[in-house]
């Protein structure tokens, strides 16, 4: 049966490893016909079959296997098989093989791959399958949707056409298009007709009952490519484009994203060698991580590599890491500016408003050292509303200059904002530059305060006078809306700090600062001294004693609390000589970083084990602390001068100045915001109560320290408590409970890197007695 000379003609090809096309020129025959042969559409005279044999280089019997596959009343005549098909081609019909060539070294995209192709290949359906790829510039989506079509040109046996529409540089007429795909579908220019509604028409009748794979390549939007979409089924479609193509109705849409590391070392592999990226892997990896994923700045790089053999990886990655990064992507005519630059062009050149606003905006967002900005920061930053600023954003994420990585939340991919930031500098005056950034930088300190404020309530916003203030920035119904904020900003906040830090302003200084309860509480000590050590420096700079007065503390807390405690030390005393200079030239705003100033002077003669001059310090602070009336910080004092008299020994004393703190945290009109503080008072006491054997009383209060620290998010610190829990418990002979407090103690560590840890474990095994070895905490330093 024709059935069977079909799959057995396909089965021989493929066993050959020809295409259609291929044994189409061996045997003479049209690739057309060959389609039509294998899909049981016609059947094949005898001559044919001679022919397709030799062409697939059949050996004696397979071609009489093949011969013998076709009735002898059927073999002698061409026609069609039930049902009936659309008339085919005339044999002399054009059959246009129009793709651009497949590039040798493609890698990764596995699973775009396999949907992209998976659609076109898949069962007839019952219209045109359209496809669209959107990505921002040099992502690959034309290398996908090429090398997706050839992978495919096999079940698209009467032609393969290609267009590039040049929608980001200058878009080709819709109506000019039609009329190149009529010539390249074999119909003459005398006959194609001069209405583009005609065109269009002609072209959808053409294209009806065959089987075409049409590429529109660089699509500015969708009204450019609806005219170009054939009208029956049995055709496949792949559009890319910057834009997503929303409007497009009936395609499956496909976002391109960046490559992953694996895949980007794949494509510098293919291109370079394994050899070179095998002698040199460290430099490789940079290599990668300066070109973020982007396909397009990884075959410049590569190209480059590949055209210098002399050149080590380290001298490229070295190069990467210059000002001037964008310079280094250019080979020949492919350069990785342009291919923003068109981008920018087609933004500024719109006749909205709502482009030539994103066009500026993505200039000075380019500022933004930050992983993401959300849109009422942003607004800061343009100094617009959210609702001017939106359209403006959400043009930019059409063009795919910006990513929308969540609701209100916009990031840049790193070479894009390279790009930004340096048309900024060329582009937009200083004064502009320095308004933009003053305005972003006052939101993220008063936004930042705000959330702090519920965390200390009496923090010392030293320097906020100085500050003009923002109406716009973000409030908090509660502390944990202010915990969630700060833990999600967490990055963002340290880039702010960066920035500022580059700027002759308070801010420079005031922002680093602020942000030390915050840091000290939810335990970022490397955040602290790396916001701690910009902000002195730019305190030095601008020659300001207050400033360098409380930036000195918030850098020797992050001594200490990094262990550097001779460090620790010169730097509480440089903090209180600074201090003192303050005071004297300033006295209003000098005393309360005198007292901030003796009470760290204080806590780090305790870590260093000396208490006799810890307690005289904390004892000279209390004045200035209790004139201030800032009720967290006074706490946190008579609790570490509680904690130094509990290291004496003398128990008694310590449990007095604990009580003391206590009390005064409760005479607040809300005490909620002085949680931190509260519970590690109580920590302290029940360990003073375990020093005097009380141990009922110690371990009732370090249970209730233990489930405020677990309340307030706080594990590394639960952990500790629960760790001493479980030594008060093995004193009064309660093993079980004493395992129970352990195990819970390890349950908060788990996933942490916390020397605590390798003693839970010990203490678990059975191999360490009762005596406790949790980390020293000498109470709370707040600012």
């Amino acid at each position: 049966m024709s059935g069977d000379f079909g799959g057995l003609l396909r089965q021989y090809r493929r066993r050959a490893g020809l295409t259609q096309e291929e044994l189409a020129q061996r045997s003479g025959l049209s690739a057309h016909a060959i389609s039509m042969l294998e899909s049981g559409r016609r059947l094949p005279r005898l001559t044919s079959i001679a022919r397709l044999a030799e062409g697939l280089g059949l050996p004696a019997a397979d071609g009489e296997q093949l011969a013998a596959s076709v009735q002898a009343e059927d073999a002698e005549e061409e026609r069609p098989t039930a049902p009936p098909a659309p008339p085919p081609p005339a044999p002399d019909s054009v059959v246009p093989r129009l793709l651009p060539y497949a590039v040798a070294d493609f890698t990764g995209r596995g699973t775009a791959l396999t949907e992209l192709t998976g659609r076109l290949r898949g069962p007839d359906p019952a219209t045109v399958v359209i496809s669209t790829i959107a990505g921002m510039g040099g992502i690959g989506k034309s290398t996908l949707a090429i090398e997706v079509a050839h992978r495919c040109r096999d079940d698209f046996p009467d032609g393969q056409l290609y267009v590039d529409l040049r929608g980001t540089t200058a878009p080709r007429d819709p109506g000019e298009v039609l009329s190149d795909l009529l010539g390249d579908l074999g119909v003459p220019p005398a006959a194609v007709p001069v209405r583009p509604e005609a065109r269009a028409a002609l072209y959808r009748s053409t294209l009806a009952g065959r089987r075409v794979l049409l590429v529109l390549d660089d699509a500015r939007n969708a009204a450019q490519v609806r005219p170009l979409l054939p009208g029956t089924r049995g055709c496949g479609v792949l559009i890319t484009s910057r834009s997503r193509l929303a409007a497009l109705s009936g395609a499956t849409r496909l976002d391109l994203g960046v490559l992953d590391d694996q895949e980007a070392l794949a494509l510098l592999t293919a291109v370079i060698g394994a050899e070179r990226v095998a002698a040199e892997p460290a430099a490789a990896a940079l290599i990668i991580r300066r070109c973020a994923g982007l396909p397009l700045a990884i075959r410049i790089a590569a190209a480059r590599l590949a055209s210098r053999p002399a050149w080590q990886l380290r001298t490229l990655a070295d190069r990467l890491e210059g000002a001037h990064l964008l310079d280094e992507f250019t080979i020949e005519d492919v350069a990785l500016r342009m291919n923003f630059q068109v981008s920018c062009e087609a933004l500024e050149t719109s006749g909205t408003a709502a482009d030539r606003t994103a066009a500026q905006a993505f200039r000075l967002l380019g500022l933004w050292p930050g992983p993401f900005l959300e849109l009422p920061a942003a607004a800061a930053l343009l100094g617009l509303t959210e609702r001017e600023v939106e359209p403006a954003l959400e043009a930019l994420v059409d063009a795919q200059l910006l990513e929308n990585t969540s609701a209100n939340r916009y990031t840049f991919h790193d070479l894009t904002r390279a790009y930004a930031y340096e048309q900024c500098l060329r582009h937009d005056p200083p004064r502009l530059r320095e308004e933009a950034a003053d305005r972003l930088l006052t939101w993220y300190l008063h936004s930042a305060a705000n959330a702090t404020d519920l965390m200390n309530p009496d923090q010392a916003r030293a320097g906020f006078d100085r500050i003009p203030a923002c109406p716009t920035a973000l409030t908090f119904p509660d502390r944990p809306a202010a915990q969630l904020w700060c833990q999600r900003e967490r990055e963002n906040l340290g880039a702010a700090v960066a920035l500022a830090a580059e700027r002759p302003s308070v801010l420079s200084w005031v922002l680093p600062t602020s942000l030390m309860n915050y840091y000290v509480q939810y335990r970022h000590w490397a955040d602290m001294f790396r916001a701690a050590t910009l902000g002195l420096t730019a305190a030095r700079r601008l020659g300001d004693q207050e400033a360098q007065a409380w930036t000195l503390i918030a850098l020797s807390i992050g001594h200490r609390l990094l262990g550097r405690m001779p460090e620790a030390l010169d730097t509480a005393r440089e903090a209180m000589t600074m201090a003192e200079l303050a005071q004297g030239e300033q006295a209003a705003q000098g005393a309360p970083v005198i007292g901030a100033a003796a009470s760290l002077y204080a806590s780090t003669l305790h870590v260093m084990e000396r208490y006799e001059e810890a307690i005289s310090w904390y004892e000279t602070a209390l004045p200035s602390l209790r004139a201030e009336g800032r009720l967290g910080k006074l706490a946190a004092t008579l609790n570490n001068l509680g904690y130094a008299y509990n290291e004496l020994g003398r128990y008694q004393e310590a449990i007095t100045w604990y009580r003391r703190a206590i009390e005064l945290l409760h005479e607040a009109p809300d005490p909620s915001p002085y949680g931190f503080v509260e519970a590690t008072v109580l920590d302290s006491l029940g360990r003073a109560h375990h020093g005097l054997g009380e141990l009922d009383l110690a371990g009732e209060t370090l249970r209730a320290a233990s489930d405020q620290r677990l309340q307030l998010g706080d594990q590394e610190g639960a952990a500790t408590t629960l760790d001493r829990l479980g030594d008060v418990r093995l004193a009064a002979g309660e093993r079980l409970a004493a395992r129970e407090a352990w195990q819970r103690a390890a349950q908060c560590l788990t996933g942490r890197d916390h020397p605590l840890t390798a003693t839970l474990r010990a203490k678990l095994d059975g191999a360490s007695g009762g005596s406790s070895t949790s980390p020293e905490e000498p109470g709370v330093d707040t600012a």
